[in-house]
This record gives C-alpha cells, sequence and structure tokens, in this order.
C-alpha cells in the first residue's frame, strides 16, 4: 500500500512519456494528413458544391459506379476530416482511428487517385501509424 506522499516510481513516470511520445505521434501524423491532403479536398469539396466547379474526385467515384457520387465524396471527404480531428484530440479516440483506418483502406483497395502525393505507399503508413 502507498503511502500519500509516497515518490511516484520509474513505472509512472516511464507511463508519462509513452503519453507524450503517444500524443506527438498522432499530432504530427494528423497535421500532415489534414495539411496536405484534407484541407486540398475540403476547398475543392465546399468549390462544388457552392460553386459548382469541377473535382476530379467525383469523376473517379463515377468511374468506379457509385450511386450518388458527389454525395459520396464530399461524405468521405468530410467524415475523414473529421475523424482526423477526433483522433488528434483524443476524442473517442479509437473509434475515429477505425474509421478514418477504413476510409484509408478503401481509397488503397479502390485505388482512387486523390494527389500526386497521396500513393499507396503512404497510405500504408498512414494506416500504420
Amino acid at each position: 500500500m502507498a503511502l500519500k506522499f509516497q515518490r511516484k516510481t520509474t513505472v509512472e513516470t516511464n507511463r508519462i512519456s509513452v503519453n507524450i511520445g503517444v500524443l506527438f505521434l498522432r499530432f504530427a501524423t494528423v497535421c500532415t494528413l489534414v495539411y496536405y491532403e484534407l484541407a486540398i479536398h475540403l476547398r475543392k469539396a465546399w468549390n462544388n458544391v457552392w460553386k459548382e466547379e469541377e473535382w476530379g474526385l467525383i469523376d473517379q467515384f463515377v468511374n468506379l459506379s457509385l450511386p450518388l457520387p458527389g454525395a459520396v465524396a464530399v461524405a468521405i471527404i468530410l467524415t475523414a476530416f473529421i475523424t482526423s480531428l477526433g483522433v488528434l484530440l483524443g476524442f473517442l479516440g479509437r473509434i475515429n482511428a477505425i474509421i478514418l483506418i477504413l476510409i484509408l483502406g478503401t481509397l488503397l483497395v479502390t485505388n482512387v487517385k486523390t494527389s500526386n502525393n497521396f500513393t499507396p505507399e503512404v497510405i500504408l503508413l498512414y494506416i500504420i501509424i
């Protein structure tokens, strides 16, 4: 039984440093995903919905013969953005991480080309992290 003012053991201090490491890894991963991919597609989705501009992702979904490709594209990008923010903040982190992994895995399996930087190798790195 530990006393009230007993010094913390090394196991407890190691747990804190591991939590800080996981926070840094989560922060770096989500920030790169949002900055390099999702921010671009959020802007394109906004312009597609409100200004009716063309968006290459919708054409790829048409080629996959998905129903309502415009709505599906916007829903996928919004869901990926919201779940990545949930992963970053740690709010329902495991559920958000599973949803984000499912979205990234679907993009990997269907070979949807979102940009030149978002190759299958990069998607696999995001899934692993």
